[in-house]
């Protein structure tokens, strides 16, 4: 028996008991209504083309960061090394020696 063939004081009963799956139908209800636009039926076919574009474009974007990571990691390296072998740190410690460090 629904909720709404009853009347009254079992209604209001109903209501409390249920009340946490009723208001989830109802909102539930108004967000299929709002993205269902008028249409009857829900457009599976429409969603699961957007849902494949999307997870094409993430993969995409996904590589491209990792491409982007072992480039950073590529360019890091080699700064490191050039300012080793050009004696960046050397003035550093000459200097600390200087003060008297």
């Amino acid at each position: 028996m629904g909720y709404y063939a009853l009347k009254g004081e079992k209604q209001d009963k109903f209501y409390d008991k249920h009340n946490n799956a009723i208001t989830t139908f109802v909102e539930a209800h108004k967000y299929m209504t709002r993205i269902l636009n008028g249409r009857k039926s829900i457009p599976l076919d429409e969603w699961k083309r957007e849902y494949a574009g999307l997870i094409t474009q993430r993969d995409v974007l996904m590589a491209d960061s990792d491409k982007l990571a072992t480039e950073l990691r590529s360019a890091e390296t080699i700064k490191r090394f050039t300012d080793k072998l050009m004696g960046a740190d050397e003035p550093a410690r000459k200097r600390s020696y200087d003060l008297g460090m």
